[in-house]
């Protein structure tokens, strides 16, 4: 089972938006500005623009509903073990690359990329298999059931909290079909989903929730990624806009965007005016975005391309060892 090609350009689109929110997010944070200038910022019309919280929510949904379809292939342990070792070429071998691009930029006194994210993320593609063979052999709603069980007694922002995201991801994909059959009846339904996807996001930050309540914030961050998933999904509309070159080729080069970003940004914050109003701010996060877009391309070919094939031939490697094993103890 694999995803449908239409519909995976056109959550490289969605995987883009969430990473340039992200980096004006960060970029936000390098202004200098007082506490009623932060609060008005996080609560106006600008606040969908920075919301990284949502974003990171949006890229966990996106892992569980894309990976599905690679763990579903591995049910064999020479399967799984070949799908963990892409998983740890695609996710470290950048990571490790953007670190030393970081310390030479740095010159040579700090680290500058983030990684918690990614540590989240190397936890669930270990444990993904897993949870989908739990998701196949009982029910999806099981899974999400664990998810929120784990959730209840996890601590803040530990990776146990995102296991809801990953979990509606795997149950998106399983009920993909089903979904395109009844959402294909009424286009409005795609229309209600993307609007309540960015409004669910929006309601953590506009309403303190993420610090009043974070398991709430966790579970309503998870349905609003969700929810929009399905409209960028299933949604014509939508689907057409993120399938759109310019803003699929973004989002193929959005893991190099996230892992680069933060050195761009510490590069160009010694030219920020401290006095920024809100028109240079704009324009400074702007600035950030474009010259990290520009870079990322090259960290893609240069990094991710390689290290993907690399994990790929390693994979190779093994499968023809594997066969020739097999084929020995049946000759035997």
């Amino acid at each position: 089972m694999t995803c449908e090609p239409g519909r995976l350009i056109a959550l490289d689109g969605l995987r883009a938006l969430a990473a340039l929110i992200v980096v004006f997010a960060h970029a936000s944070y390098a202004i200098a500005k007082s506490k009623l200038q932060a609060l008005t910022l996080f609560h106006s019309p600008l606040g969908v623009f920075v919301n990284a919280s949502g974003a990171i929510h949006v890229f966990f949904v996106l892992s569980g509903y894309c990976l599905t379809a690679s763990a579903l292939r591995g049910t064999t342990p020479a399967e799984l073990a070949r799908f963990y070792l892409r998983r740890v070429a695609r996710i470290h071998g950048p990571y490790v690359a953007a670190v030393v691009i970081a310390w030479v930029a740095s010159a040579w006194l700090y680290l500058l990329p983030q990684g918690w994210t990614l540590r989240v993320e190397m936890v669930f593609s270990l444990l993904l298999p897993f949870l989908v063979m739990l998701a196949v052999r009982a029910h999806w709603s099981a899974l999400v059931l664990v998810s929120l069980s784990a959730l209840a007694v996890s601590e803040s922002f530990s990776s146990s909290c995102f296991a809801l995201d990953f979990s509606l991801g795997i149950a998106l994909f399983l009920e993909r079909d089903r979904l395109a059959a009844a959402l294909a009846r009424t286009r409005i339904a795609t229309s209600i989903c993307g609007v309540a996807g960015v409004w669910l996001l929006a309601i953590p930050m506009y309403t303190f929730l993420e610090a009043t309540s974070p398991r709430l914030s966790t579970v309503v961050s998870a349905a609003g990624a969700t929810s929009l998933l399905v409209a960028a999904a299933h949604g014509p509309g939508l689907r057409r806009f993120l399938a759109w070159r310019p803003v699929a080729a973004l989002g193929r080069v959005s893991y190099s965007i996230y892992l680069l970003h933060f050195t761009v940004l510490a590069l160009m914050t010694p030219l920020l005016d401290r006095r920024v109003g809100l028109a240079g701010g704009v324009a400074f996060a702007l600035g950030v975005a474009l010259a990290t877009c520009a870079v990322a391309p090259i960290g893609h070919r240069a990094v991710e391309r390689p290290c993907i094939r690399a994990g790929n031939a390693v994979c190779a490697v093994l499968a023809r060892r594997a066969g020739v094993s097999l084929r020995a103890a049946r000759s035997a």
